[in-house]
């Protein structure tokens, strides 16, 4: 099986049929080349109001799939500047809320949240890229475009088994709005799973990794807030690994600065030294030459200093 694939069935293992819920279909997709670290198309997320010339620009969803197996696989959000053309993105804000309208796929019923519509775009992007996988590994072989697989978190599972019981939940009351207006008649013998309360006791719920698969969804208000609170706990944690990375690489360039600073010192003590040696090695050759002229006559001294300047001719002709 190909990684996405391998990815997929992990979720299905952990929702099952809940991930139905979630419209698939509905996803736009379109190739993209601009970002080559990210998966070669992008998903519409929806429209957004730009400021200043107040015009309706798409929101587009990448993913970029972890470079290795320590690495978390990242959800960016861009549209792109109406007059440039240049990306704008939108990952320091929550674009969940400031978006003016969301696509189909990510239009979930209750409060919208960025952990939601993250976790529902890898869940669009590995089922698209195991079906685009599937597709073409017969026809072509093709190698994967994931090549290492993303991390299934906690976080990750129970976010989108809250959206899809919102999908859900949806669902089932545009049927039972449906089943109302018709005869009152078909409504004389309601099955028994419309008769049972919907209201059950909560358990509790931990912040760092909620277990929610035994909350009713008439309290989807209270996991809305939970997941807003973990998204924002998230979200500081990530601004707080980038700056100890940052810190760390920093840390090290100073190291490296200061080793190379002592070595240039070393280095400038060792030619520091070297000019002192010649500059004494130079006091003695004067020595020498002084020692050898003196005592000399003026015509001993001319006739000496003749037969040097022959002897530096013939070795320069040599």
């Amino acid at each position: 099986m190909t990684v996405a694939n391998d990815n997929l069935a992990e979720i299905q293992a952990n929702l099952g049929a809940l991930l139905d819920n979630a419209p698939y279909d509905e996803v736009i997709k379109s190739p993209q080349t601009y970002e080559p670290g990210a998966i070669s198309f992008k998903i519409r997320f929806g429209h957004i109001i730009d400021k200043q010339s107040k015009t309706q620009q798409e929101v587009w969803v990448l993913l970029y799939p972890p470079i290795n197996e320590k690495r978390h696989a990242e959800v960016r959000f861009h549209s792109f500047h109406p007059d440039t053309g240049a990306l704008v993105w939108y990952d320091e804000s929550n674009i969940s809320t400031t978006v003016s309208t969301l696509a189909d796929a990510f239009r979930n019923p209750k409060k919208a949240t960025k952990h939601k519509h993250v976790a529902l775009a890898k869940y669009y992007y590995l089922k698209a890229l195991a079906t685009k996988e599937t597709e073409t590994e017969t026809e072509t072989g093709r190698a994967s475009e994931l090549k290492i697989p993303i991390p299934i978190t906690q976080t990750l599972l129970e976010s989108l088994r809250v959206v899809c019981w919102e999908f859900e939940e949806e669902a089932k009351k545009l049927q039972s709005d449906t089943l109302g207006e018709g005869d009152g008649s078909d409504l004389s013998d309601p099955p028994d799973d419309l008769l049972k309360p919907t209201q059950q006791p909560v358990d509790s719920v931990s912040i760092v990794t909620p277990n929610l698969s035994h909350i009713p969804t008439s309290n989807s208000q209270q996991v809305d807030t939970l997941l807003a609170a973990l998204d924002e706990e998230i979200q500081l944690q990530s601004s707080n690994n980038k700056l100890v990375n940052e810190k760390t690489e920093l840390e090290t360039a100073r190291q490296e600065i200061a080793e190379n600073l002592q070595k240039v010192e070393e280095e400038l003590q060792r030619r520091e030294q070297q000019l002192r040696a010649n500059d004494e090695e130079r006091a003695s050759i004067e020595i020498r030459r002084k020692q050898v002229v003196e005592g000399l006559s003026a015509a001993d001294a001319f006739e000496l200093g003749r037969s040097m300047e022959r002897e530096v001719k013939r070795r320069k002709l040599d």
